[in-house]
């Protein structure tokens, strides 16, 4: 389950703030992982805490499991055959 699944699982235990970080993730998705807790809390305009609580109100034990989540996803797609068919297409 990857983190828009997990978002759309658990958005009815979202608080309104938990909601924002929710948003702007998946918004952002995957390049929103790319901030740390304190800055995307400035950037949401919620406490850093508050995006620290969120990922493990969604199922992941901190940010950076989240993190480890969405570049595997990204390294398969980019790996896959499908993708390595298109990029020798392109040449």
């Amino acid at each position: 389950m990857n983190l828009t699944e997990r978002i759309s699982r658990h958005k009815e235990d979202l608080s309104r703030s938990d909601l924002k970080v929710a948003e702007y993730l998946t918004r952002m998705y995957p390049q929103g992982l790319l901030e740390n807790a304190t800055t995307l809390g400035r950037i949401i305009g919620v406490n850093s805490s508050t995006v620290t609580r969120f990922f493990r109100k969604i199922g992941y034990e901190s940010i950076r499991e989240a993190r480890r989540e969405v570049k595997d996803e990204v390294s398969f797609v980019m790996n896959s055959p499908v993708a390595k068919y298109q990029m020798a297409d392109r040449a």
